[in-house]
């Protein structure tokens, strides 16, 4: 009997433990952290997302919850003249958040401004959007957009949460993807406005220029490889005129 009650003992330890290590971090994200190319470059095509991303045997909340409800994020400007180009919600007929409700404003006209994207899933939907699998990560898409890469050598941008008004919100339950929290099943949340979350974006317009010393290498081998060529040159010169000269 005591034996029964001590292993009874640890698969209850060992189950709360596991339960303790179910943990779901959302963050929004981009293709890439970097866009470079001359200056006033428009980049290609830019996808924004939220990323769910699951460990310690938890499963996808945003599955089982229906989807998503509604999104919305915004990019910050915090250095350089780069800005939003374009940006687009997934609002249309074909797009994720298809037939739904959906919004975009702000501008760069500043150091510290935003640019903001908000959309909704149709009122008559049974469910929002699933997003799409990869191991154990999942990316819903939310936006697609560009960049002007501007005229100063480095833009730096953040990708966040939105700061106040629509959150990013499951189908269902309607449980708030922005906010750390821990589920019912004991799973942990670590919500996409965790400031610990917030995506950086570079956009870099400036051209790599050799050091000094580099180019003074460059010039001394230059001038090696030239003398060489010069030696050899009047070595062939000096054994053709020993060749030619008469026999005696």
């Amino acid at each position: 009997m005591k034996r029964f009650a001590f292993v009874l003992g640890l698969a209850i330890v060992a189950a709360t433990a596991s339960q303790a290590q179910a943990t779901i971090v959302y963050q929004y994200v981009a293709d890439s952290n970097i866009y470079s190319g001359p200056a006033g470059t428009v980049t290609a095509t830019v996808n924004f997302y939220l990323q769910e991303t699951v460990s310690g045997g938890s499963a996808s909340y945003i599955a089982k919850d229906g989807g998503l409800l509604d999104a919305a994020f915004q990019i910050n400007r915090t250095a350089g003249t780069g800005f939003v180009a374009s940006l687009a919600t997934q609002t249309s007929s074909t797009g994720t958040f298809a037939n739904g409700l959906g919004g975009v404003s702000g501008n760069f006209t500043a150091a510290g401004s935003q640019w903001v994207m908000q959309e909704t899933t149709s009122t008559s939907a049974t469910s929002g959007p699933l997003g799409v699998v990869t191991g154990n990560v999942t990316k819903v898409l939310l936006a697609t957009g560009t960049f002007n890469l501007g005229t100063s050598p480095t833009t730096t941008l953040v990708l966040k949460r939105k700061n106040v008004g629509t959150n990013t919100q499951t189908f269902n339950s309607g449980t708030d993807l922005d906010l750390d929290q821990t589920l019912p099943d004991g799973t942990v949340i670590i919500g996409a406005g965790d400031v610990a979350n917030q995506f950086p974006i570079t956009l870099n317009t400036a051209i790599t220029v050799p050091e000094p010393g580099s180019m003074a290498l460059c010039g001394i081998a230059a001038c090696s490889f030239g003398f060489g060529a010069w030696r050899r040159r009047q070595a062939r010169k000096a054994a053709e005129a020993m060749v030619e000269q008469p026999v005696v």
